[in-house]
């Protein structure tokens, strides 16, 4: 199954590519002192496509009640990256050691 938000070739084949965002929906969670996670679930019914930014290096994890650590159980992202996730359904998603710029993709 392709995840919603990409798109396919003529062929069916998913392409690396997203629409992108026609509203503001980009999230700021600040885990620069401790763990912070998205106020809401990503989507409650589907898994959902993200776009990550990260300010400085750090650590995140998706759950549904989730607690990043630095401890190395968490995905590292590093500082001014873009990383692209796919979040199960009824997930939030956490930081530590930075802030993050979560966009899901339509």
């Amino acid at each position: 199954m392709i995840p919603k938000g990409l798109k396919r070739d003529d062929n069916g084949n998913a392409l690396p590519l997203f629409v992108m965002p026609k509203t503001a929906s980009t999230l700021k969670v600040d885990g620069t002192s401790a763990s912070a996670k998205t106020a809401a679930v990503i989507h409650a019914t589907d898994e959902v496509v993200i776009s990550v930014a990260a300010d400085s290096d750090c650590y995140l994890l998706a759950a549904a009640d989730p607690t990043a650590l630095n401890d190395g159980t968490c995905i590292k992202q590093y500082a001014k990256t873009v990383q692209t996730y796919i979040i199960p359904p009824a997930c939030k998603l956490a930081v530590i050691g930075g802030i993050i710029y979560v966009t899901p993709m339509p």
